[in-house]
């Protein structure tokens, strides 16, 4: 998921929906726009429904990022008031496409779970068709 979060955009959690086993990820962004790219990033993965992706929620809320400034131990300093920077508090529901590791749809499907860097679910898959349980 890493690789599929724009620099711009913070994922604070990641649930699956227990009724439609679809993603639910919910953080922040510093912009409505940052917010649509991360959507439209998520629609070009394989492994998620293009089209069924949706944005369920996105308010503009005081940044949640704790700031800290240290006293200078100096009584006669003057004070320093830090207002939090506004961000887009969002939740994206995303659905799982239908994907195989069978034939060539499956070949291509573990290739690519490969170069995310998944190779222990790639592994697993495999001992597995080793095995017998799956073809």
């Amino acid at each position: 998921m890493t690789n599929r979060v724009p620099a711009t955009v913070r994922l604070q959690s990641v649930k699956q929906d227990e009724e439609t086993g679809a993603l639910i990820l919910a953080g922040n962004a510093e912009s409505y726009e940052d917010v649509n790219d991360f959507i439209l990033t998520l629609g070009g993965s394989q492994f998620f429904k293009k089209g069924e992706i949706a944005l369920q929620d996105a308010t503009l809320a005081d940044d949640p990022t704790k700031v800290e400034v240290k006293s200078s131990g100096n009584a006669n300093a003057p004070q320093v008031e830090v207002e939090p920077a506004k961000v887009v508090s969002y939740t994206i529901n995303t659905p799982f496409s239908e994907w195989t590791y069978q034939g060539e749809a499956g070949e291509s499907t573990l290739t690519n779970l490969s170069s995310l860097g998944a190779d222990g679910l790639v592994t697993r898959i495999e001992e597995l068709k080793t095995q017998g349980v799956i073809d």
